[in-house]
């Protein structure tokens, strides 16, 4: 984590930073602009005798104005901003991390080794998801297969005890008018 100001530097305890973003939704029943903020902390704690930067998340905020006009804020954890904002921009996370937010050292990924770019492109284009229920259909396929086998079998097993029923049956008439 690279503060700008870091506590060694600052000759502080503590720095603390934030990021704001402002973005609009771009739903077409009702275009919102939402700021997303997030705040974190880097603090010095002394380990062993050695100073250790110890760095923490403190809050994130999504604010909005209501319908009514006034401003609204919900407070998250990281991990529901992390699946909320990507919603509410109305693309994926593998979208906006590594084609919308890219930063600049990582910017060159698509000149990267083939399996390193295959699996960025399967992240954004969402491949894997498709693959993995491609898997799951054949898995279902074969299950459903076996049943239907095993149940033609059970058919054709009681066809053929209803065949040798029926013809014992028939051979037991045939004696028992012949023995009239």
């Amino acid at each position: 984590h690279g503060f700008i100001h870091a506590p060694q530097v600052a000759r502080l305890p503590e720095v603390k930073a934030q990021i704001r973003m402002l973005f609009r939704t771009g739903t077409a029943p009702v275009d919102r602009e939402i700021c997303a903020i997030r705040s974190f902390q880097l603090t010095n704690r002394r380990v062993a005798g050695r100073v250790r930067p110890q760095y923490k998340a403190l809050e994130s905020v999504l604010r909005t104005m209501a319908d009514d006009g006034s401003k609204a804020s919900l407070s998250h954890r990281c991990a529901d901003m992390d699946t909320q904002v990507p919603e509410l921009m109305g693309v994926s996370r593998a979208v906006l991390e590594s084609v919308i937010f890219c930063h600049q050292e990582d910017s060159s990924w698509p000149l990267q080794d083939a399996a390193a770019v295959k699996k960025k492109f399967d992240d954004i284009f969402g491949a894997t998801r498709y693959t993995k229920a491609l898997q799951n259909i054949k898995e279902l396929q074969k299950e459903w297969l076996k049943v239907t086998r095993d149940r033609r079998s059970d058919a054709d097993l009681s066809q053929a005890h209803l065949d040798q029923a029926s013809k014992l049956a028939g051979q037991r008439t045939e004696r028992e008018r012949v023995a009239e």
